[in-house]
């Protein structure tokens, strides 16, 4: 009896402690996964052809990867819903991809906006009583939509005013 809105929505408000215990074991393999093969890891997104050369197993990588995404998507589908589960998979690494390029960074700055726009999200929705993952979609939404403008480094209205600077000199 699982209604179409659980499904997209997520039902934060109706987990149980199995639920939150069964995501936290999940997330905290997966986290102790990549933190030991993170050298791995960044080498076959950067230089497949690379990792396969100098010995690393980039097929048993691949769907390693592939199977932790599956799980962390199953685990944590009953409390956000598949549409946040897309945006938060999305969204901080867009964001912080326009804001710096430095991988390291990036990973910290993808795990600052995911958790501070879900805490406020969550906030935000209990104050205007709406759910709280379509709350949360909008909120990375409006923040992408922010970075994508005035980024530093690749934001649209930073580099259409260097552009028109440089023409005019």
């Amino acid at each position: 009896q699982i209604h179409i809105d659980q499904i997209l929505f997520g039902n934060i408000l109706g987990l149980n402690w199995s639920d939150v215990i069964e995501t936290a074991a999940i997330s905290i393999s997966v986290l102790i996964f990549l933190l030991l093969r993170i050298r791995d890891i960044k080498l076959y997104a950067f230089d497949a052809q690379h990792a396969q050369i100098i010995g690393v197993n980039t097929r048993l990588l691949h769907y390693l990867l592939l199977a932790m995404l599956s799980l962390v998507i199953v685990a944590s589908m009953k409390a956000v819903g598949i549409i946040l589960i897309i945006a938060i998979l999305i969204a901080p690494g867009a964001i912080a991809f326009l804001l710096t390029s430095r991988f390291e960074t990036m990973i910290l700055i993808a795990i600052a906006v995911g958790s501070i726009c879900s805490l406020i999200g969550v906030f935000l929705s209990y104050h205007i009583n709406s759910a709280p993952a379509p709350t949360i979609v909008v909120l990375m939404t409006m923040v992408f939509c922010l970075v994508f403008l005035f980024a530093p480094r690749n934001g649209i209205l930073r580099n259409k005013k260097n552009f028109s600077t440089n023409l005019t000199e």
